[in-house]
């Protein structure tokens, strides 16, 4: 019953990013924004309630509001900062970003641990988290100006069918590697090298340090070197330690973190100093970034329940050879559009 929560959450999600071909021809993503921050804050209150009047009905009102504010900032996180970053400042911008992701990941666990060492409840966890997302909410209304808001013309601008699917199946590949290794390297550790569960959460702490140090490395410092180059760099180191972590000894997946900790803000830095109408073209990735992840999850599932946990980890060795690839023959020859 329970999963029907997850369910909802996906779905709806996934319906909010498929009309956002839609909704952006009337809502600036600054604006979005601003409607998901209180959507997300109205998520916890009912969450909260939930649990306090032990209530499925506020659950499932959660879940599908969790689903449209996800679905709204998935799209927009990344396309606010391709259309007001400029020059060498969207580099750090976009890694600075995508560092805040490392940090939530990383410390949000070791806070709720504390507070339930001093038995302050989840529901009451849940109520103060609503006020803090609310108060970020009215932050962005009343100290963030709005941004232009695309016109029809602009939401109908053409761009290549082609160059989408090659920047769209590199994000999805990059994207569903890092997720499965963050998502399942407790779970490996546990069914297959027989690592207990807090030996386990502890190296998946370490795995989220390691993406945190390298995103507010490159916050503060940015190589000058061809982007194409370092996104390889990236997909090679990853490879390496993805083989020394399944073949040698398991922690070696831990640095895994470090070496792709770089590449999706690096990527989208690509995507917004080479193409014209970024924000468009990274719209539209996010959403089949979001089939990517569903589709990656079953497959996983399947052949893990099929050929075991250890054969399915070794997704990633498929992965990175075809993202190579395509950084290499596909993105780094392709021509700019004007």
């Amino acid at each position: 019953k329970g999963s029907w929560i997850f369910t909802a959450t996906s779905l709806i999600s996934l319906l909010i990013s498929l009309l956002s071909i839609y909704w952006f021809k009337f809502l600036s993503t600054i604006n979005a924004l601003k409607i998901a921050l209180f959507l997300h804050a109205l998520t916890l209150l009912f969450m909260g309630l939930g649990l306090e009047y032990k209530s499925f009905e506020y659950f499932m009102i959660s879940s599908v509001l969790l689903g449209i504010a996800l679905g709204i900032q998935g799209i927009c996180i990344n396309t606010v900062v391709a259309e007001n970053a400029h020059g060498k400042n969207s580099k750090k911008i976009f890694s600075a970003l995508h560092s805040m992701y490392g940090l939530a990941s990383l410390s949000v666990p070791v806070i709720v641990s504390i507070f339930l060492k001093k038995n302050i409840l989840l529901k009451d966890m849940l109520y103060l988290m609503a006020l803090m997302t609310f108060i970020v909410a009215l932050f962005l209304i009343y100290k963030v100006e709005d941004i232009k808001i695309h016109d029809n013309e602009g939401s109908k601008e053409k761009y290549n069918l082609k160059l989408l699917f090659n920047l769209s199946l590199t994000a999805c590949l990059y994207v569903s590697s890092e997720i499965l290794i963050s998502s399942r390297y407790v779970y490996f550790l546990k069914s297959y090298h027989q690592f207990d569960i807090e030996l386990a959460s502890l190296y998946l702490s370490l795995f989220f340090l390691c993406l945190l140090i390298g995103r507010l490395f490159f916050s503060f410092y940015q190589f000058e070197i061809n982007i194409i180059k370092l996104l390889k760099l990236s997909i090679i180191f990853s490879f390496i330690f993805n083989i020394l972590g399944l073949y040698f000894y398991p922690v070696f997946l831990i640095f895994i973190g470090l070496s792709s900790s770089f590449f999706f803000p690096y990527f989208m830095d690509y995507i917004k100093s080479h193409y014209s109408n970024s924000n468009i073209l990274i719209a539209r990735i996010m959403i089949n970034v979001s089939f990517s992840l569903a589709l990656m999850h079953f497959v996983f599932g399947y052949i893990s329940d099929s050929l075991g946990v250890y054969n399915a980890m070794h997704i990633n060795l498929g992965f990175y050879p075809i993202i190579l690839y395509f950084l290499h023959y596909k993105l780094d020859s392709f021509k700019r559009i004007s």
